[in-house]
Order: structure tokens, then C-alpha cells, then sequence
């Protein structure tokens, strides 16, 4: 009587155990669990491209893509790593409110021999002044050069000039050397400030009043010339350059 007394009370005792060790989450991951929930998760092998040209996989428990290089400061939309692009190009994408001065920023288009050969300012399309991504847009007008391939880069804004305040993204892209002749009037020049029926080459220098050309009209004019179209718009953005 008494052994069977005993074995009740170790019984009670063992199924006391096991609920306390339910309630306290011990059950989860611990020995009860079948081998199979302990295998290692086979992700599968695809890769994403990068703003900067190189890719990333897939990784952790759940197999989400890495992340990209700079993807934590500066997210590009348009163009896309090794895209063949035209003039005009838009550029666009979001930043890191950090990443401007005064709501801009530079962008540069370099040939395959590192040369310049556009410039222009992305503009902010939101509040700028903080920490938090912030969209932006730039148009930049270019020749295409004789290499095949080039780089866009997109310069963080740094108006003190210390190397520790300076950074970019350099997205490798591809030119269209096998483009047909453009005819009419259009936006040329290192910059896309001349307006002219034919390929204009200028100097690479980025002035604030070539923003104002931008948006404005290239077309022919009453002389017969091609010309910029002077609304009330340009002559104000002019205006406030003077």
C-alpha cells in the first residue's frame, strides 16, 4: 500500500513538472522538440544587384537579402547598376536628409576614362533637414562620349570640405555608342545650358542659373534659330541667379 502511495505521488509529481515547464516556455527548442525544428534553413541561391554594381544573397532565418552597400544612407530608383541610359536621364531615388545642403546635392557622370562629362543638382522633393530618407530627383543632359561604359555618381554634399564629412555612390552604367543622330533642337552642353540644333561641347563648370534650364523649353524661336523659350518661369529663376 504504501509502494503504491509512492508511485502516485511520484507520478503527481512528474506531470507537476511538466506543466510548470509548459507554462515557463521550457518546452520550446528544449529536448521535447522533434530533431527535424533544429535543421539549418536552406536559402535559396539568388542574388539582388546593387546601386554600386555588386549583389548580394540571401542569408538568416528567414532568408532575406543582405543589405547593400550605403543601403542604410541612399536608396537609387532610377537609373538601375550597368542600365544603358540617354540624355536626358532622370535620376531618382531617396536619401538620408543628411545627405544634402540646402535641399541639393551634386551629381556627376564621368565617361569609362574617369573624365567628366555632365553635372547637375539633385533636388530634395520633401523637408530636408532630417535624419530620415527623403526623395529626390535630378535630370542630367550628356553627350555620349566614345567609351561604352561610365559611372553616375551621386555626391553627398559637403560644404565643409573635410574628408570625413564626404561620401558617395558610384553606380556603374552603359552608354548607347550606337545612337542615331539627333535632329532638331536640343538641350547640349556639358550641363544642358545651350540650346542648339547640333552637339555643343562647353566646360564642365556647374553655375546655380543652370538649374533654371532644366524645365525650360528648347525649340525653335521666330528667327528661325533654335533657342530657349523665355516664359515668365525662367526669367524669374534667372532673375533670382542675378
Amino acid at each position: 500500500m504504501r509502494t503504491f502511495i509512492v508511485i502516485i505521488i511520484g507520478l503527481l509529481l512528474v506531470f507537476f513538472l511538466v506543466w510548470v515547464g509548459v507554462k515557463a516556455g521550457l518546452l520550446k527548442g528544449g529536448i521535447f522538440n522533434s530533431n527535424e525544428s533544429k535543421e539549418p534553413v536552406a536559402c535559396t541561391e539568388e542574388a539582388k544587384l546593387c546601386s554600386d554594381g555588386s549583389y548580394v544573397g540571401r542569408s538568416g532565418p528567414n532568408c532575406e537579402f543582405d543589405a547593400c552597400p550605403k543601403e542604410d544612407l541612399i536608396i537609387i530608383e532610377n537609373p538601375r547598376a550597368n542600365e544603358i541610359i540617354l540624355s536626358p536621364l532622370l535620376v531618382k531615388g531617396k536619401t538620408r536628409g543628411t545627405w544634402f545642403f540646402e535641399a541639393s546635392f551634386p551629381v556627376r557622370l564621368l565617361d569609362g576614362n574617369g573624365k567628366q562629362i555632365a553635372i547637375t543638382v539633385a533636388q530634395a522633393k520633401g523637408e530636408w533637414m532630417t535624419e530620415n530618407f527623403v526623395p529626390f530627383e535630378a535630370t542630367i543632359i550628356f553627350q555620349t562620349p566614345e567609351t561604352e561604359k561610365g559611372t553616375l555618381v551621386l555626391e553627398k554634399d559637403n560644404p565643409s570640405g573635410l574628408p570625413e564629412n564626404a561620401d558617395e555612390l558610384r553606380i556603374p552604367i552603359l552608354f548607347n555608342i550606337l545612337k542615331q543622330e539627333v535632329k532638331g533642337c536640343r538641350k547640349t552642353g556639358c550641363s544642358g545650358q545651350v540650346c542648339s540644333d547640333k552637339d555643343v561641347i562647353t566646360t564642365c563648370e556647374f553655375l546655380p542659373e543652370y538649374a533654371c534650364y532644366q524645365a525650360a523649353r528648347c525649340e525653335k524661336q521666330t528667327n528661325g534659330n533654335c533657342g530657349w523659350t523665355m516664359t515668365q518661369e525662367l526669367k524669374d529663376c534667372l532673375e533670382r541667379y542675378k
